[in-house]
């Protein structure tokens, strides 16, 4: 179909070719105005529905847009669709292995989207085992946050418990393991010896059941209270209020028995360093000892190790070495450090060991030592000093006269 783009309604020629079957029809050319009382005009100022520009056409006149190839109508008010298609959703699904979502409409085609770049991988829910620890000021020694959890889980506090035995008694356990029970029933019922019952309620009254009345009975009610009633038809209900427990939210249960006395009970437990045990006994201070004696509580462990860690421990000689002093010399050094690393690592080829002895000798780092050289010979030696690595530099002034002298190290724990 040709058209010419003119402001001036004028006629349009239409020009149909139709193929069936594999017959050819003839061109014929229709004047749409000797077909319809319209004029039919293009462009691109109409380009959605409900548009009023271009006006002042005729109802029925036909508008082209000819860049997208939509035709609108003049319904007397405004441009309109020729036709129109409300098409309803046919599908909507989500594959979750493709992470594709796809949509199908009626009488369409199917659209689809991948979802894949929303997907939650590279997420970490991690677990305490995975969480660092940050040290602080807490003085714990944990590697994560499981490590801190055990650390503190070890040396807790033990609770003390508090149970309801479901027969109207409590049971108090402290954190010795002491147990207590609370009663809360204290009807008494007391043979007298003589086919007669005396029962005591809660509240200190008294009834005689005399056993060879037959008119007399005594029907529990089933709900904590008797009813007795008499020869002489005197009905007496025998009430038993049972004793109350109560949470105070506060860590505290407040207990309150039948004759409305009340006791504060803690669920708390400063416990002492004898009462807290291991999770895992260690032996703390014999070493290699073929069957050591393990320490089981908290007090046991500090038992151990304070003589360990008392001042006079805290001292000791490093292993003695052999120091070249046959030539005089300046800023000669020794690692003193490294010496005694190496015999007390048992690196060195003439070491050995007890039976059953550990195969290393514990050691400290470098770091965590103090060096002093308490004594040296001064008519070999001079200008000594030691740096906080454990390496020792020194002079040479002179050959010891027997051909022996002295240097006296002394290292401390930190």
């Amino acid at each position: 179909m040709t058209l010419r783009n003119h402001p001036i309604l004028d006629k349009r020629i239409l020009l149909l070719l139709f193929l069936i079957s594999g017959f050819t029809f003839a061109q014929t050319t229709v004047t749409l105005q000797d077909q319809c009382n319209c004029e039919v005009l293009s462009g691109t100022a109409v380009n959605a529905a409900g548009g009023t520009s271009p006006s002042g056409a005729d109802t029925g006149d036909i508008y082209v847009n000819t860049t997208t190839g939509i035709i609108y109508y003049w319904d007397g008010n405004s441009w309109e669709l020729t036709s129109t298609d409300d098409q309803n959703l046919q599908a909507f699904t989500f594959n979750p292995a493709t992470n594709t979502l796809s949509l199908r409409i009626e009488n369409g085609n199917t659209v689809t989207v991948n979802l894949a770049a929303l997907a939650n991988t590279g997420t970490d829910d991690q677990t305490a085992l995975e969480v660092p620890y940050n040290n602080g000021t807490s003085g714990i020694g944990a590697i994560n946050v499981q490590d801190a959890i055990d650390q503190i889980s070890a040396t807790a506090s033990t609770l003390s418990t508090l149970t309801d035995n479901g027969d109207g008694t409590f049971t108090y356990t402290n954190e010795d393991g002491v147990a207590t029970t609370f009663d809360s029933k204290i009807a008494t019922v007391v043979d007298n010896t003589d086919g007669s019952y005396t029962i005591t309620d809660d509240f200190g009254t008294s009834v005689t059941i005399d056993t060879t009345d037959t008119t007399t009975t005594l029907v529990d009610n089933g709900n904590g209270s008797f009813t007795y009633t008499s020869e002489d038809g005197t009905v007496t209900t025998f009430t038993e209020t049972l004793s109350t427990l109560t949470d105070n939210g506060d860590g505290t249960f407040t207990y309150t028995n039948e004759d409305g006395t009340a006791t504060i009970v803690s669920n708390t437990d400063d416990q002492f360093d004898d009462e807290v045990a291991l999770r895992t006994p260690v032996d703390m201070d014999e070493g290699g000892v073929v069957s050591p004696t393990l320490e089981t509580t908290v007090q046991e462990v500090i038992d151990a190790i304070a003589p360990i860690t008392s001042k006079a421990a805290r001292i000791f000689y490093p292993p003695s070495i052999a120091v070249d002093a046959s030539v005089n010399g300046t800023a000669f050094t020794i690692n003193l450090y490294q010496q005694y690393l190496n015999q007390y690592g048992m690196t060195l080829p003439s070491s050995a060991a007890s039976t059953g002895a550990p195969a290393a000798i514990p050691t400290y780092n470098a770091n965590q030592l103090y060096y002093y050289v308490t004594y040296y010979d001064p008519t070999v030696f001079a200008n000594l000093s030691i740096n906080a690595s454990g390496v020792m530099t020194y002079d040479i002034i002179a050959q010891p006269m027997d051909y022996n002298s002295l240097i006296n190290v002394v290292f401390v724990v930190k």
